[in-house]
């Protein structure tokens, strides 16, 4: 059909046909076209997601800056402010109804530790242990005998701020709360069947009063600290107090690394409650840990709603050491819940065993920093990581070690420093958009719609991979002695006399000498090592300075040790050998220098 007749037909203006079929787009677009065309906006989103997943999120400020510098690079006249050199508010409402799954999001800060440490390597190592134990303690399908524990420290205050109600158009709104408050350390302790152990709560003092007891929830303990933090004295209660309220026969705990919990005491009191102690990786709880998970954020929301609730019913709003139990004995409960409980071990991969229920975004982070690891040195390093006694059955694929998907080639290219390709070549961005429709047009202009641009054309052009690369973070190569919660570990007392000798000896064999020497020399004074001293034996800086006693002759001008006289005159000594004399002839004596 002509374009004239299909026209006048369907009621479209020819023009409009004509551009359609001089573009080649079935797509109806009204008003100005977009500064970035379809594809430079689909790589655009990329970058976003990709920056987003390995810890690195662009704010709406950043990708702003990095339109602006893209637009000047590529079309001079684009419009955009040459003041604040930042792509429009107006362009970015654009883009979020363009795209619609682009999102803004409160992120969650990630410590650098964290992101280094939880990644495939340490995390598989991780459940080749927790199956293991599993397995050899018969508690695989035993979930009441599987128990977590961790300390929460809750502020006598609010924790988040709150939403509140107010006139519309008031910008200062003020809630009356202190800033800063005592914090009370609360040990949680839950079964992958959903059963909570009573609490024991740490103030931070000396002295505890009777009737803090009576408002807590049933079959809680206090204990006074000096900090109001978790010592290994009080984690050895502790294993005494979860002893009674656990499952019969042999259980297991898993716990973090901190250093209170890791101690050989400890051991021994949970060895003949028969507790089977399993140490975390360190700095993998907030993915690993079921409280971490599943208890404490909601622990958080009733903490808060519930003080807000007792603000209203106090009037002098204060909340000490013997209110608190009031408050805790009422959101206790729903935070301890039996489904926070278990949905806690369920999401952690714990209970039941999932080896892949940490998803592979958690993993992302850590693609900054990740180096290959031999699993020869690390079982050289750690003795305890020897997993010759595993079964086929029991040793995870060794394809969980690598990472699955379409992205793995995309992630080893973003890893690489951001070089400038020797092919490129700065490209007007006018040919790479389709131009608006030309409806309004004159008749007699020569100005034609331009056509889509090529994939030569676009490969050709810098991108916004060039533009946000993802960044690489160099770690220090130089070695560390490992920590004992490193890696995951189950605690026994073989694990402490093993770091005990790794200390005091080097490739398992003591050298005490070194210690105490200094230039190769053994220092003599050997008494500190029987008392198990392994510290130096340090000169006091007063014996540093101390002159030597000189032995000096200006008769023969050499400083050796031998037996000398003194000038009765001018007090000045002199070698014996040299004028003469021995011991046997005691006269006085005067040098050559005075008898001359």
């Amino acid at each position: 059909m002509p374009v004239l007749q299909a026209s006048r037909e369907y009621r479209i203006p020819r023009r409009t046909l004509r551009n359609h079929l001089a573009t080649g787009s079935k797509k109806k677009k009204l008003g100005r076209y977009s500064l970035l065309n379809a594809e430079q906006e689909r790589e655009l989103c990329q970058r976003i997601f990709r920056l987003a997943e390995v810890g690195m999120p662009l704010t709406q400020r950043v990708l702003r800056r990095s339109v602006f510098s893209f637009a000047e690079e590529h079309s001079p006249n684009h419009g955009f402010s040459q003041t604040t050199r930042m792509a429009g508010r107006k362009w970015m409402h654009l883009f979020y109804q363009r795209h619609p799954e682009v999102v803004q999001r409160k992120a969650q800060a990630l410590n650098p530790a964290r992101a280094l440490k939880l990644n495939r390597h340490i995390v598989t190592d991780y459940f080749q242990k927790l199956r293991k134990t599993l397995v050899d303690f018969s508690l695989i399908n035993r979930p009441q005998c599987i128990y977590n524990m961790d300390e929460k420290g809750c502020r006598l205050t609010l924790h988040h701020q709150q939403k509140v109600l107010t006139r519309k158009g008031i910008k200062r709104v003020h809630l009356i709360a202190p800033e800063h408050a005592e914090n009370v350390t609360v040990v949680a302790c839950g079964n992958a069947l959903g059963q909570a152990i009573p609490p024991m709560i740490l103030f931070k003092g000396v002295r505890q009063k009777p009737e803090w007891i009576d408002s807590m929830p049933p079959g809680s303990v206090i204990e006074m600290t000096a900090k109001g933090s978790m010592t290994t004295a009080i984690f050895i209660k502790w294993v005494k107090h979860f002893s009674k309220f656990k499952a019969p026969g042999r259980c297991l705990l898993v716990f973090d690394g901190a250093a209170s919990h890791l101690d050989a005491g400890i051991v021994e009191v949970a060895d003949a409650a028969e507790i089977s102690l399993l140490c975390l990786p360190s700095n993998t709880t907030h993915e690993l840990q079921p409280l971490d998970k599943s208890v404490f954020r909601s622990f958080e929301q009733f903490w808060d709603e519930e003080v807000l609730n007792y603000w209203m019913r106090e009037p002098d709003r204060k909340i000490t050491k013997g209110r608190f139990g009031y408050i805790l004995s009422k959101i206790w409960p729903k935070a301890m819940s039996p489904q926070n409980l278990m949905s806690g071990f369920r999401v952690t991969g714990i209970y039941p065993f999932n080896p892949d229920a940490i998803e592979e975004a958690a993993f992302a982070p850590s693609l900054l920093t990740e180096k290959p690891q031999e699993r020869a040195e690390a079982e050289e390093d750690n003795p305890l990581t020897d997993d010759s006694e595993l079964s086929d059955s029991d040793v995870l694929p060794l394809s969980i070690l690598r990472n699955q998907g379409e992205n793995q080639q995309e992630q080893r290219e973003n890893l690489r420093p951001n070089k400038t390709p020797a092919n490129y070549q700065q490209v007007n961005i006018s040919h790479m958009e389709p131009k608006p429709s030309c409806s309004h047009w004159p008749e007699n202009t020569d100005r034609e719609p331009t056509p889509e641009p090529s994939t030569d054309d676009l490969l050709n052009s810098s991108s916004f991979s060039d533009l946000l690369p993802t960044p690489e973070i160099k770690t220090s190569d130089k070695p560390r002695r490992k920590a004992l919660n490193s890696s995951a570990q189950l605690v026994t007392r073989d694990l402490f006399k093993t770091n005990l000798s790794a200390t005091s000896s080097k490739k398992g064999k003591t050298n005490l000498s070194a210690i105490n020497s200094k230039k190769g020399k053994t220092n003599l004074s050997a008494t500190n090592f029987k008392k198990g001293n392994m510290k130096m034996n340090k000169i006091s800086d007063k014996k540093k300075n101390e002159a030597k006693e000189s032995w000096y002759c200006f008769l023969c001008d050499r400083d050796e040790v031998l037996d000398m006289r003194k000038c009765c005159l001018c007090s000045v000594y002199v070698h014996e050998a040299c004028v003469g004399l021995t011991k046997e002839e005691k006269l006085q004596f005067v040098c050559p220098r005075c008898s001359s």
